[in-house]
């Protein structure tokens, strides 16, 4: 759940994630008998200061404003292996609205996070212990009932974290998730959930807050919004009918739901912006001349003003930035459903069997063409190895650096196909590569040579 949403914009989006938490025992694991780890002093410094000061008895009003300060940090991935990760909401709090400087602005936003994580664990057990049950009918009561059961032993730093309409913001999500299509669309909307979710209802999930390791391995149709799930529900519909391969709607929404994974493409690196080939000269791409026509006529056309697709995502995806080398759907395909979904088309239209077989219209090699520049735009560092051609080969400025091995090194042969025509800036980033392969897998020797 979104709650950072709620706090911030007020949305009533309740997305669901899952976190890994740990029970409290997990804090008397980072001390020891005879000693307490520079990271649990912290901790009761921080805690101490809380205390002493009586943060608590502060207004929510005023502890939401520590929070806006905080949500302001940007987020560090430096951080990822922080013991914060591991903490209980009691502990998160006190890292939190730390006052004793025990903590930076960057540890205070990774708590935070993590605590929105738990409590998103909490309301996702919530739901699905109402779903299977629920049946298209309104069960608000039975969940303010869990709701107020829990509000009753939780902290004033807890208040405050969550919006102050946090009950009524739970009811009407869970029954907006409850919700049945309209009957005109509802087969439609069965067969989706069938395709796309194994015949389970999944709450969607945010990729507002980027992608933690409770999201980098969901599947891709799990970050479909509610409104994206409907409109797929009339797509299903009119593919029935049309007796088009579902396939094809399947990897429309493996882009779309990419797209909402990245925050709506706001988490998305462009190709175009910063690719470069070993020389330093700038590395661009653009679409195949077929898919090029195609979105001249898609961003030329009326339906693209009134389609019921997301213009925002198909901006995104026709720009060859983003859309050239992964683009998983069939550009004729969505082509044909923009139009049939706006005021040009109708899903009474016939797609004249054009799509009834699925065939990968984006085979290697075949998504973009990749453009060089003719000049040399990026000056890289000089290497101190580089592998060329499947030989590694030391260069002078890593002799001069003292790299000076037997006649051959051990590399893993499992590792090699990744350092094909790649080098390495620094002595201590190979060495560190190779270092660590060596320890989970049985190595090989290759020849290296001096240049």
């Amino acid at each position: 759940m979104d709650i950072k949403g709620f706090i911030t914009e007020n949305s009533s989006k309740i997305p669901i994630t899952t976190n890994n938490q740990k029970p409290p025992e997990i804090v008397k694991s980072l001390r020891s008998d005879n000693s307490i780890s520079s990271f649990s002093q912290k901790l009761a410094k921080a805690e101490t200061s809380i205390n002493d000061s009586k943060l608590k008895n502060l207004p929510p009003s005023e502890l939401r404003d520590i929070l806006n300060t905080i949500k302001e940090t940007p987020y560090s991935n430096t951080l990822d292996d922080s013991p914060l990760l591991k903490l209980p909401k009691p502990q998160l709090e006190s890292v939190i609205f730390d006052i004793s400087d025990s903590f930076s602005s960057s540890e205070k936003r990774l708590a935070l996070d993590t605590w929105y994580s738990i409590e998103d664990d909490w309301v996702k057990s919530l739901f699905n212990s109402h779903l299977s049950l629920a049946n298209n009918s309104d069960l608000s009561p039975t969940i303010s009932n869990d709701f107020q059961s829990r509000q009753q032993s939780i902290s004033p730093f807890e208040k405050a974290l969550l919006p102050e309409d946090y009950e009524n913001l739970l009811n009407e999500r869970f029954n907006s998730l409850n919700t049945i299509p309209e009957p005109s669309s509802s087969k439609g909307y069965d067969l989706m959930i069938e395709e796309f979710y194994g015949g389970v209802i999944k709450p969607p999930v945010s990729g507002v807050n980027g992608m933690g390791r409770d999201k980098v391995l969901l599947p891709l149709t799990e970050f479909l919004t509610t409104k994206d799930r409907e409109l797929f529900g009339e797509m299903f519909a009119y593919a029935e009918k049309e007796n088009i391969d579902f396939k094809h709607l399947r990897s429309l929404a493996t882009d779309l739901g990419r797209y909402r994974q990245h925050n709506d493409g706001k988490l998305s690196g462009g190709f175009n912006t910063g690719h470069f080939d070993l020389e330093g000269h700038q590395l661009t791409v653009s679409f195949i001349p077929e898919d090029e026509a195609i979105v001249e006529r898609v961003s030329n056309s009326d339906a693209l003003d009134s389609t019921k697709l997301d213009k925002k995502f198909l901006n995104h995806l026709l720009d060859p930035s983003f859309g050239a080398l992964m683009h998983s759907t069939d550009f004729e395909f969505l082509e044909h459903m923009i139009h049939i979904f706006s005021d040009e088309g109708s899903t009474s239209e016939s797609s004249e069997g054009r799509f009834a077989n699925y065939t990968t219209s984006s085979k290697e090699g075949n998504k973009g063409i990749i453009h060089t520049s003719e000049e040399v735009v990026f000056t890289l560092p000089e290497p101190v190895f580089k592998v060329v051609n499947g030989v590694g080969i030391i260069t002078p400025k890593g002799i001069a650096e003292g790299f000076k091995p037997n006649n051959s090194m051990e590399l893993d042969n499992n590792l090699f196909p990744y350092l094909m025509n790649t080098q390495f800036n620094s002595l201590n980033s190979l060495l560190l590569l190779l270092d660590d392969h060596k320890k989970n897998k049985e190595p090989s020797s290759i020849e290296l040579l001096y240049e």
